[in-house]
């Protein structure tokens, strides 16, 4: 299953590696809220958010829709804290989240 995704970090491909035994054992987690956080330097913003969605759909049963996602490029380290376009994105994705588990609980 896990050789499919070749388009995300090493750092991703260790975590979906390491969650092949509950997908292999049938275990499934459930999930209150989901956030997809993708930064790229130049391309790939779709291909890597088309692997984690279909990742997040076969493993854990997340369809696309059920998603908050957040996608931005940043060429070098630090150039996302400085971009207040993305910024304000991820503040407003929080707070979809935050409002989303208040009302899950």
């Amino acid at each position: 299953m896990s050789t499919k995704y070749y388009n995300v970090t090493a750092q991703l491909k260790a975590f979906i590696d390491r969650h092949y035994f509950l997908y292999k054992h049938d275990i499934s987690l459930e999930f209150k809220a989901v956030g997809v956080v993708i930064l790229a330097e130049e391309q790939g913003l779709d291909d890597t958010l088309n692997t984690l969605v279909q990742y997040l759909d076969s493993s854990f049963k997340v369809k696309a829709h059920e998603l908050v996602v957040l996608t931005g490029y940043a060429a070098r380290e630090g150039d996302a804290k400085d971009n207040a376009e993305l910024i304000s994105l991820a503040r407003d994705m929080g707070q979809t989240l935050a409002a989303t588990l208040k009302g899950a609980s």
